[in-house]
């Protein structure tokens, strides 16, 4: 079952229900393509935290109907303090790419380009994005190293900022 599958599900149950959402999430997906040697990860953030979050931080009001790249740069600004990656106990330095919006989920993407090993023995994210502005807030990050849909998935909760995870997996 993707995360995108997961979304529309809750998505869709509450509104079918009349509820406000009440679930506090995002998710995380890194996916390594080999023929490209690069890894794409994205971001997924419900549209009304995250843009809540964004505009009480930086004193603003982005415009929910305009995610242009200004736009994404403010998010992934916000972003940045809440998230790091190390692989193989190196810290990484994913590039922002993209955003974009499908009903009430913002994605923000980044790539890693090819960082000039073969080995992952293992990966360490810290993702407490949101954390600070919603004390029920929740994050599931998955990690699939051989783009085959296997997913090891990392989840954070409160007190739970920081995950590492052995793999020891050669990915070309």
């Amino acid at each position: 079952m993707t995360i995108k599958t997961i979304f529309s599900f809750c998505l869709g149950w509450l509104y079918f229900t009349g509820a406000v959402h009440t679930i506090k999430m995002s998710t995380g997906d890194l996916v390594y393509y080999k023929e490209k040697k690069e890894f794409v990860l994205k971001l997924r953030f419900f549209y009304d935290d995250f843009v809540s979050s964004v505009n009480h931080k930086f004193n603003c009001k982005l415009d929910p109907d305009k995610l242009d790249n200004n736009a994404g740069l403010t998010f992934n600004k916000f972003v940045q303090p809440y998230f790091s990656l190390k692989i193989n106990n190196n810290k990484t330095n994913p590039k922002y790419r993209r955003i974009s919006r499908d009903g009430d989920v913002i994605t923000l993407e980044y790539v890693l380009p090819d960082i000039g090993i073969n080995y992952i023995s293992d990966i360490e994210i810290y993702y407490p994005v949101l954390m600070d502005y919603f004390k029920d807030q929740q994050n599931l990050f998955r990690v699939d190293l051989l783009n085959d849909g296997n997913m090891t998935t990392f989840r954070y909760y409160s007190g739970v900022y920081s995950v590492k995870k052995s793999f020891n997996q050669k990915i070309f």
